[in-house]
């Protein structure tokens, strides 16, 4: 009759693939539950998938200059546990003060957990990966702590005039885009690339400046 069963045309019993995309690249999955072969996260290209899915083998790498600050921030789709550099979580923030307290994770990181991290002295790059990984489609949102949280994001993130309660690192201290964007007039793009974190303070009034890390 040339008709064509409906429950034919799905990606997750084989007949037919989705994707997630990595940048312009398309990376390939199917079955149920949905897996991919190889998934290569590239540093500062968006990483998109629409739902939840395993990996055979995910790596995702990042090149850290020498005279990088010691701070930076990092946020993965996929469990993995830090191997030559030291990742943090945040534990308290003091507004009085502008200080924030962060303490060192032991053990591994939960698939989209934002965190900040120790640049490594003796290496010249980030390299992670992990085998058989469940890729969770959008980060974890952090626990505030007092006033703030850690935001992570898979995609470059652009902020605005309006971000007063936003905090990126800069300079191994946490400063507010906003003030960068109004105060500094060489200054007319304040972003984030891929796999990255900021912080976000919840208080409705205007947030301080910038935070030191204590």
């Amino acid at each position: 009759s040339g008709h064509i069963d409906k429950t034919y045309a799905k990606y997750n019993d084989g007949y037919f693939k989705t994707y997630c995309k990595v940048g312009n690249t398309k990376v390939e999955m199917w079955g149920n539950p949905l897996k991919c072969e190889n998934l290569t996260l590239t540093d500062g290209q968006d990483f998109v998938a629409h739902s939840p899915f395993t990996a055979t083998h995910v790596s995702y790498a990042r090149t850290i200059n020498t005279n990088a600050p010691k701070w930076g921030s990092l946020c993965l789709p996929f469990k993995y546990t830090p191997s030559g550099f030291e990742a943090y979580q945040l534990t308290s923030s003091d507004d009085a003060n502008n200080t924030i307290t962060l303490e060192k994770i032991e053990g591994s990181i939960a698939a989209g957990t934002p965190v900040l991290f120790k640049n490594p002295t003796e290496r010249t790059s980030l390299d992670i990966s992990a085998t058989d990984a469940n890729i969770v489609a959008l980060p974890v949102e952090g626990t505030a702590k007092d006033n703030l949280k850690l935001v992570g994001t898979y995609q470059a993130k652009t902020f605005t005039k309006d971000d007063i309660n936003c905090f990126i690192l800069k300079d191994d201290k946490l400063m507010n885009p906003a003030k960068l964007l109004l105060t500094n007039t060489n200054v007319t793009k304040v972003g984030l690339n891929a796999y990255r974190a900021y912080m976000v303070n919840e208080t409705p009034s205007p947030a301080p400046q910038t935070y030191s890390i204590d």
